[in-house]
């Protein structure tokens, strides 16, 4: 029952595994560009909304730690508010936050946040690079709605992107810290969310006490090791035209020089969630027209690679078959070899397809984590939908091929 088969098989593999190869590599490169230029496309709300939590996303960076404390911030988010104010805007939903950062690594139960000790050590150990956030555990009160106390030495940790299991946090050439609290509400910034490393928020009573001798440090190039931040995130309701009129005016109220001056900054920035939209949109939905434009060009060659394969295959095998219809070997048993043979040989290659898309998936993850696309489970959906859109598409173009490889080797097309 089997002869013809495995015999017409073995005889395949061995002149056409070189076809069968370019089929299944033509059919891997079409399954990640639609999924992954797909998954951009459609989850350019979720990716945005991630990145900017808020309609209007302000960030101020300071020169040092005491152009961070209250009287400074809160006389800046006043004149911000004056701002609003006097176009009719009204902000809620709001998120304020202070930072110190810095980034380290973990080496023997220490953060080692030294420039030149990380630059040092081993590719394995630098893919381990944190970064870590001091927060005062007031300001992480008000940004997720908790109530945590925290005494002298005390921190509140919250990760994202990893995980931290210790029960102390020690910096070389700074504090050690006893974690009181763990926390997953990671306060919304949208600094953070840029970041693909993993991110710590070390919330403690005391920012000052905290950053101890690492406010001192430098990097190999005389900068300050640490860098301060504020953020001001907040809704306005406003129409985007509304917002787009405010952003005019919120970044000329905060770029002049006095402005900086007056309140010690290095930078400041001033986003807005629907004209960034605009622009996501316009360079990712690029890329999902070239991703259907180039899958559109691979599909085509793998099904003429895979229909001339089968008429060239068809007319070297009508001789052999010929025979065997001689002996005795009717059309019903013809059509069932050629049907198990060719159902096994034909989505040989879409199998392994989908194995190399099983392999790639958690680089191509990453990469799309480049992207600020963080949701895994849309991904996950978009590869499986394709995948199986793909398999459709490609039993189609079997069934075609495979009638007129039965046509010419049952004598069916002479007939």
């Amino acid at each position: 029952g089997h002869f013809v088969s495995v015999a017409s098989m073995v005889y395949r593999m061995k002149r056409n595994g070189a076809g069968l190869a370019s089929i299944c590599i033509l059919a891997t490169m079409v399954l990640v560009m639609m999924a992954s230029t797909t998954c951009l496309y459609f989850g350019g709300q979720d990716t945005i909304a991630h990145r900017y939590p808020r309609e209007i996303n302000m960030t101020f960076r300071y020169a040092d730690l005491d152009d961070l404390g209250d009287r400074n911030t809160g006389a800046l988010m006043e004149r911000v508010d004056q701002v609003l104010r006097e176009n009719g805007a009204e902000p809620r939903n709001i998120v304020r936050s202070r930072t110190a950062a810095v980034a380290g690594v973990f080496v023997d139960g220490e953060v080692e946040t030294d420039v030149n000790a990380v630059n040092s050590l081993s590719v394995g150990i630098m893919g381990d690079v944190w970064n870590f956030l001091f927060m005062p555990i007031d300001d992480y009160n008000a940004a997720v709605g908790t109530e945590y106390a925290l005494a002298d030495g005390e921190a509140l940790v919250c990760v994202n992107r990893g995980s931290y299991e210790g029960d102390t946090l020690s910096f070389r050439g700074g504090e050690t810290l006893k974690v009181a609290y763990r926390d997953d509400r990671f306060p919304e910034d949208n600094n953070a969310a840029m970041d693909i490393t993993a991110s710590m928020v070390v919330a403690v009573p005391d920012l000052e006490r905290a950053v101890g001798g690492l406010r001192e440090m430098t990097t190999s190039a005389g900068n300050a090791l640490l860098s301060y931040r504020s953020v001001y995130l907040f809704d306005t309701g406003l129409s985007p035209a509304g917002q787009e009129r405010l952003y005019n005016m919120l970044r000329e109220a905060i770029h002049g020089a006095d402005f900086a001056a007056l309140y010690g900054m290095n930078s400041r920035t001033v986003e807005v969630r629907e004209l960034e939209y605009r622009d996501y949109m316009a360079i990712f939905g690029a890329f999902f027209y070239l991703g259907i434009i180039l899958s559109i060009v691979f599909l085509l060659a793998a099904v003429l690679i895979i229909y001339y394969k089968q008429v060239s295959e068809g007319y070297e095998d009508q001789s052999r078959f010929a025979i065997m219809r001689k002996v005795g070997m009717t059309r019903r048993e013809i059509r069932k070899s050629i049907n198990s043979q060719l159902l096994t040989v034909f989505f040989l290659p879409l199998g392994f397809a989908a194995l190399h898309i099983a392999f790639a998936f958690p680089i191509i993850e990453k990469l799309l984590r480049l992207f600020n696309l963080n949701n895994v489970a849309l991904f996950a959906r978009t590869t499986a939908i394709t995948v199986a859109l793909f398999a459709i598409f490609y039993t189609l173009v079997y069934r075609a091929t495979s009638n007129a490889y039965y046509n010419i080797v049952s004598g069916a097309k002479e007939e």
